[in-house]
């Protein structure tokens, strides 16, 4: 029982529950997290899902209708259901986030001017973050071809976006929405702290987002050769955006690649 003073007076501090840092669910509870409100999937939905549809409209806009967007994994997916392929990525994250949503129980109140700011504001610094490492990782390793070449120089400038938006988004859904994000919950059923998250989940997803550039995982004619420095590369911008990502969430993390993905695209080395 709390003791009382003179006047009465419950003493403050006494007989108040305390959180135990322990518990499991204490470890994820992000509800004092400064960038919590970045996080919510109502908020990822409403800032992503612009991004996607500006993809799926530069698709037809471009000359290259027919393959713009649309790479064969998802293409593939797309087939057994019968919907287009770049239309793919966006149903997804649309079932994802309202189904976190409901699963979470969180209340359907839209992101304030402030949270949305927040997110384009640290997407375009992790942008030229990303930025800087790819250029000064080439250089080092001799010249800026990899960074200046254009391998859709035969397409529009509308076609150019589209393609830096789509691949990010996909991307990033992929390989830290879902690869990460499981890896994870992983964590999390094993009991241990978040900090497991950055040792083990962060390399693993980091690593196979590296190998799914190259033939080792991807089979198809986009697919690179393995090599050493192209591996350290990926997986370096791999730690990267899910370092962002389980910092400030799916979203920022794919308008920081959409970021990079752009200044390759058009060239913004000089700029940068």
């Amino acid at each position: 029982m709390a003791k009382r003073n003179a006047k009465g007076k419950q003493d403050e501090g006494e007989d108040k529950p305390s959180a135990n840092l322990g518990d499991t669910a204490t470890r994820f509870d992000l509800s004092e997290d400064p960038t919590a409100a970045m996080r919510q999937p109502l908020t990822v939905l409403i800032v992503l899902a612009p991004l996607g549809l500006l993809a799926e409209l530069y698709r037809f806009m471009s000359e290259r209708k027919a393959t713009l967007l649309a790479e064969e994994q998802w293409g593939q997916l797309g087939a057994i259901v019968g919907i287009d392929a770049p239309m793919v990525p966006i149903i997804l994250l649309a079932l994802g986030c309202l189904g976190l949503h409901l699963i979470k129980r969180t209340p359907w109140e839209l992101p304030t001017a402030r949270t949305v700011l927040m997110i384009v504001g640290w997407g375009v610094l992790w942008a030229v973050v990303r930025y800087a490492m790819a250029f000064t990782a080439d250089t080092v390793h001799g010249g800026s071809a990899n960074l200046t070449a254009d391998p859709t120089e035969s397409m529009t400038a509308i076609g150019q976006c589209g393609i830096a938006m789509s691949g990010a988004l996909q991307e990033e859904m992929v390989f830290r929405g879902v690869l990460l994000g499981a890896l994870c919950l992983v964590v999390r059923a094993f009991g241990l702290t978040r900090t497991w998250c950055y040792l083990v989940a962060l390399p693993v997803s980091a690593a196979l987002f590296s190998l799914a550039h190259t033939e080792v995982i991807n089979h198809y004619a986009a697919a690179e050769p393995l090599t050493w420095s192209s591996f350290m590369r990926r997986f370096i911008a791999g730690l990267l955006y899910g370092y962002v990502f389980l910092r400030q969430g799916l979203a920022t993390s794919t308008l920081a690649h959409a970021g990079y993905n752009a200044a390759v695209v058009f060239r913004l080395g000089p700029w940068l």
